[in-house]
């Protein structure tokens, strides 16, 4: 009886050290993913290879509105920037306009903001507005990014209208 006893309790106690021992593997399985997925998001961001993905708009003027959908993403792939975004600067309760334009020909900058988010400053110099005319005026977007969770806020800035803000996620391409 001594010696089941004895068993169980050295059992116990080899589980209780081997499911610390796991954990601990977990946690380190864990932080080497989010480190590897920090790394690939900072690279894409520097690579201008990388897609927003929106999910709410603020105007300047309104509240905020979900916008999930077909077309509702800027991207960046081999220096060519992409964007087809919803747009209201007055109410986003009226009806939508969209912001589609195109640009090879755009500054862009990368700077670090504090440790973990990151800002990209992007004016393309020459668009096309819902793919009718070309307007020389130009765009200024600015994304601050989390690289932790890939959750961003972009701002469009039409040089001729109001700025709008969208919440959503960057990812790489």
């Amino acid at each position: 009886m001594k010696k089941l006893l004895l068993t169980l309790l050295l059992g116990a106690i080899m589980s209780v050290g081997f499911t610390q021992t796991t954990s601990e593997q977990r946690n380190a399985i864990r932080a080497q993913r989010q480190a590897k997925s920090v790394t690939q998001l900072t690279t894409a961001l520097k690579n201008q290879n990388f897609t927003f993905t929106a999910q709410t708009m603020t105007p300047a003027f309104g509240f905020t509105v979900n916008v999930s959908g077909i077309n509702n993403f800027l991207s960046f792939e081999n220096s060519f920037l992409d964007c087809q975004l919803p747009y209201n600067s007055v109410n986003p309760t009226l009806v939508f306009q969209s912001m589609n334009f195109t640009a090879s020909d755009y500054n862009y900058s990368f700077n670090v903001v504090g440790t973990t988010a990151y800002v990209v400053a992007v004016a393309p110099i020459v668009v096309n507005m819902d793919g009718q005319s070309t307007v020389p005026q130009g765009v200024v977007i600015h994304i601050q990014v989390d690289l932790n969770s890939g959750n961003a806020t972009l701002t469009i800035a039409p040089t001729l209208n109001s700025a709008v803000t969208y919440s959503g996620s960057c990812n790489m391409n």
